[in-house]
């Protein structure tokens, strides 16, 4: 946008001074100091005074900086005409706060604090493209002396709400508003400006931040983004609406370049038909600032919509905006070009708990233009592009072609020359033919191309044109192929397991088994998958997965895996396991590693007998075994004191059990005079018993104060074979107190 038509004779004063974008005392740089003289427009009527302030600001090169540009007066109320303006006895306005302002040494930021039109945002250039003067302190989105007219609708259940701080002006200006929740404040170090509202019912964050640009690896974008959360328990429906309020310095007239479009009056774009991104910049041969919209690519949403207008007609309006073909940029009942961009997200469903994000990015964008007649003019660098099986993706490289001289150019040939490594779609073609340019026209050509699967390194494509009436001309852009992606992968688990105390398997159990993923490429691996696949003898713990996955590891990072694994004792010996690692960007890899896990011996203990009992007290004593391997049958005897305790009953263990029935069972002898259970024995049918388990379960009262031990005696173990198994027996005992 413009700044405002001319309102009255102060302003006529001023306007050539302040229409051309900020004043720079002296050339920028590390250390030195800019002084920008900036208007302060009140909020009025058309015949509002304009007030002045010189503000001074230090440039830092390198990392953001984070800056609140000095509190600035509303402009004063006009004077009665013929009375002096002093005589008028009015206070003084409070001033305003400042607003926010995130840069660097390429671009930066502001955001308005309010009290009006807060959230609301400019971008303008530092230095811009560091090879060129000329976009140095250059405005891409007019917001000066604070911004007001960009701004951001939300759509909720169809009611629109203007994002942010109330406005009387023409921007949103009789919208619904919603309540501001947070208000702006710096972020993550200084690198994001966030605030929140409350629209409708939902939650919404806007967040500003420097953003490295697409093609030039430099920071000199700015990434605007919207998550709109639903705290409630129904489900909604949310679009939303951002309005960049365009300029090119002091041109607000500058052509978009959308593919090879020159986009000079009212254009829509829906669908399959909204591109990558739009550039925009002044003339071929004289370019000044170039600025790039982006609206697809990675954490990008791409808008369900782009309409290229006029300020007035997208400012008037909350949301959808009435089209009409091939008007022109100029607001009705002037003469002054006034464009703008509009992106717009339609309705979607929010679930319950769920949120929707939206993003777009702008910023700087870089012409290399060689030739005096015939002119060329292409972006000199594409960017770095992965090369895995599942990102080699088709880009358009664009130049931009022109006639400067006063004649027209005939039979305009233009070609693309691709290196190795890089290669021209399929169906596309390597030369266009103009056939005339004339005097001052400008065309764009692109090409779609891509890189080859698993190339790296720097390449150069080659841009040549040539016409009949001049030699040809040629420039290079370079692209950087990413090395493809590899997966370095390492285990790291106990070679060994021990057996500690004749108990249980060490030096820990469960143990743990760590998978390090090393990247060795520069392209990134989408969707890594790794699959611990276990043998009989090793299980995972109830919360452990056999599967883990990660979305995305970038080149040359390291990522560790890690499960817990517990060693049962019912295989031993020298246990493989089996890591499948797939991608979508890498072939699959399968590493197989061992441990070695002694047998556990087999171990008979007394369960639920407790450490002291008051007399009368009845409880279970449960001859148990453990890690028993291939046990046939078993039998025994019991010894306890029987003047403090007397045995009930005798029950049959659970080892003696196949299939849900029971084997033979024998009553055993109990001799409660002499402390005896005497004939308890028990044996499997056509399967032995492996695995842990008990033999019997005596079922005890205790009977008067005193000490007892718990005895199996006469113990014997057979095997399938009928050969005697080897154990550890660890009896119990009881004290019986008075209560």
């Amino acid at each position: 946008m413009t700044p405002a038509p001319l309102r009255n004779f102060s302003m006529i004063l001023f306007a050539c001074v302040f229409c051309a974008g900020p004043c720079r005392g002296a050339e920028g740089g590390a250390g030195t100091t800019t002084v920008e003289i900036r208007t302060v427009e009140s909020a009025g009527t058309a015949g509002a005074d304009v007030a002045i302030t010189a503000t001074a600001t230090v440039e830092v090169k390198g990392a953001p900086s984070i800056e609140e540009a000095p509190a600035e007066a509303p402009a004063a109320a006009p004077a009665t005409e013929g009375a002096p303006a002093e005589a008028t006895g009015e206070p003084a306005a409070p001033a305003l706060p400042p607003v926010l302002k995130v840069k660097n040494e390429f671009i930066y930021f502001e955001v308005n604090t309010g009290p009006a039109e807060t959230g609301r945002f400019s971008i303008e250039t530092v230095r811009g493209d560091p090879s060129t003067a000329m976009d140095d302190g250059k405005i891409l989105i007019y917001g000066r002396p604070r911004p007001w007219t960009s701004f951001t609708t939300v759509r909720v259940d169809g009611e629109d709400y203007v994002f942010g701080g109330a406005s009387q002006r023409r921007a949103g200006r009789g919208g619904r508003y919603g309540g501001i929740s947070a208000a702006p404040a710096v972020v993550d170090g200084g690198a994001a400006v966030e605030m929140k509202c409350g629209v409708g019912g939902l939650v919404v964050t806007q967040r500003l931040e420097l953003a490295g640009g697409a093609a030039s690896g430099l920071t000199d974008s700015v990434r605007v983004t919207y998550t709109v959360e639903n705290p409630g328990l129904v489900a909604r429906r949310a679009g939303l609406r951002v309005l960049l309020d365009t300029l090119l310095g002091s041109n607000d007239g500058a052509p978009f370049r959308v593919g090879e479009r020159d986009v000079t009056v009212e254009t829509r774009l829906a669908g399959d038909d909204v591109p990558e991104y739009w550039v925009a910049f002044d003339s071929l041969e004289n370019p000044g600032v170039v600025a790039r919209g982006t609206l697809r690519g990675e954490g990008l949403t791409p808008p369900d919509e782009v309409v290229f207008a006029n300020w007035g007609k997208a400012a008037d309006r909350l949301f959808d905006l009435p089209y009409e073909e091939g008007r022109s940029f100029l607001r009705e009942g002037e003469e002054e070009m006034d464009s703008a961009t509009a992106l717009l997200w339609r309705e979607r469903e929010i679930a319950p708990g769920g949120s929707l994000r939206f993003a777009t990015m702008y910023g700087i964008d870089y012409l290399n233009v060689v030739g005096d007649v015939l002119v060329v003019g292409a972006n000199p660098r594409l960017g770095r592009w992965a090369t895995a099986k599942n990102q080699v993706r088709t880009r358009t490289l664009y130049a931009y072609v022109g006639n400067a001289a006063d004649f027209p150019l005939s039979d305009v040939r233009v070609s693309l020359e691709a290196p190795k490594g890089v290669r021209l779609s399929e169906g596309e073609t390597a030369e266009r033919r103009l056939k005339t340019l004339a005097p001052g026209e400008e065309r764009a050509v692109g090409w779609r191309v891509e890189p080859e699967p698993f190339g790296e390194g720097e390449r150069k494509l080659k841009i040549s044109a040539r016409s009949a009436e001049v030699e040809p001309v040629t420039l290079t852009t370079s692209v950087t192929l990413l090395s493809p992606p590899g997966i370095d992968a390492s285990l790291e688990a106990p070679r060994e397991l021990t057996v500690v105390d004749g108990k249980r398997y060490g030096p820990s159990n469960p143990f743990e088994i760590r998978l390090v993923c090393r990247n060795r490429g520069e392209s990134p691996i989408d969707n890594l998958e790794v699959a611990l696949s276990l043998p009989e003898g090793l299980v995972f713990p109830g919360s452990n997965r056999p599967v883990q996955s990660f979305p995305r590891l970038d080149g040359r990072e390291t990522l560790v895996f890690a499960w817990k694994v517990i060693a049962t004792g019912e295989r031993s010996g020298i246990l493989k396991y089996n890591v499948l690692i797939t991608s979508d960007s890498t072939e699959s890899r399968s590493i197989t590693r061992t441990v070695r896990v002694p047998p556990m011996p087999t171990k008979i203990e007394w369960l639920g007998v407790p450490r002291e009992a008051a007399p009368g007290v009845i409880f279970p004593a449960e001859v148990f075994v453990s890690s028993a391997r291939k046990l046939k049958g078993a039998s025994f005897s019991v010894r306890f004191n029987p003047e403090v305790l007397q045995a009930i009953r005798v029950s049959q263990g659970t080892a003696f059990v196949e299939g849900g029935t029971a084997s033979a069972w024998r009553e055993p002898r109990i001799d409660n005079e002499a402390g005896v259970v005497s004939g308890i024995e028990g044996s499997r049918g056509a399967a032995p018993f492996t695995g842990n388990g008990s033999l019997a379960i005596v079922h005890f009262t205790t009977a008067k104060p005193g000490w007892s031990g718990v005895m199996a005696v006469e113990l014997a173990l057979t095997d399938e074979r009928g050969e005697a198994m080897e154990f550890l027996l660890e009896n119990a005992e009881i004290a019986v107190k008075k209560p």
